[in-house]
């Protein structure tokens, strides 16, 4: 008999068809999950640099209104600027620029201060405060040297300033990659929990199954003293077993009533034999 070649066989099947949703769904959640958040953390990081540069503005404006002719020096500037950055964003600093001659009044490294601000963004803004225009506080992405940005900010009173608070994107979404991290590392756990269960789910179902097989395999060669005693915890499973068990019986008898019926035979034939004999030996004598 031909047999054709078997590509999966029923352990397999059932491992994968456990395995593969289980990573599919794990993945989607995953990714999801990380999707959701990620546009959460940069809606309430941008609003919350928007709050901070307005606050800051704010009290800039107070301090020029009520006189102060230093608010703007380096000194009082840098004497409250770590006041308003975003906390646990290590990227996340205060700018003050001129809104006149676009000149750095106030920069954490200070080195750039009176120096030209390099933010096409800023200079944009500089522009329409130029052409007579107000800008309101707003929150912008912009790419310098390769790193994009969020930048909040807020055109002081008279345009006097700009004042600009920024961070990195890649900064303000550390906390969720490494949530990602974390998670990945506890689904990969839970994959490889969900999988071994499989395994051992499989195996119970198919060596039951296996044996079966064995033991028909047999029957087809005519040897029906192979052992039926198999257990299972599948009703499906043990219904096979009860079949294989009542197969083995049935054939058991149909044998024995065979080899009877070729006794009982045999032991006909003699006679039948032995009468032809006497008969053969009568019509001897007779002539």
């Amino acid at each position: 008999m031909d047999h054709k070649k078997n590509i999966f066989s029923m352990y397999r099947v059932l491992l994968l068809a456990v395995a593969l949703p289980l990573v599919a769904v794990l993945l989607g959640v995953t990714t999801a999950s990380t999707k959701a958040t990620s546009k959460e953390v940069k809606s309430l990081t941008k609003n919350y640099m928007l709050s901070i540069v307005e606050q800051c503005g704010s009290a800039l404006d107070s301090a020029l209104f009520e006189g102060e002719d230093d608010a703007l020096s380096y000194n009082f500037l840098s004497a409250k600027a770590n006041n308003y950055t975003v906390t646990d964003v290590d990227s996340s600093y205060l700018y003050i620029v001129d809104s006149h001659t676009a000149e750095m009044l106030y920069h954490p490294t200070k080195e750039k201060v009176g120096k030209p601000v390099e933010n096409e963004a800023v200079k944009t803004l500089i522009s329409q405060i130029n052409a007579g225009k107000h800008p309101e506080p707003d929150i912008i992405e912009y790419n310098f040297n390769g790193t994009l940005k969020y930048a909040a900010y807020y055109v002081g009173i008279n345009e006097k300033y700009i004042a600009v608070i920024t961070a990195d994107e890649s900064d303000v979404l550390s906390g969720i990659n490494n949530i990602t991290k974390q998670s990945l590392i506890v689904y990969a756990v839970s994959l490889l929990f969900w999988i071994i269960i499989a395994m051992i789910a499989a195996k119970a179902i198919c060596k039951p199954l296996a044996k079966i097989v064995n033991v028909i395999t047999e029957f087809s060669k005519g040897n029906f003293t192979a052992n039926v005693r198999i257990q299972s915890i599948l009703k499906e499973t043990n219904q096979l077993i009860d079949a294989a068990t009542d197969l083995k019986q049935n054939m058991i008898r149909t044998i024995e009533q065979v080899n009877k019926s070729s006794g009982n035979l045999l032991q006909d034939t003699g006679l039948v034999n032995h009468e032809v004999a006497v008969c053969n030996d009568a019509a001897v004598s007779v002539n």
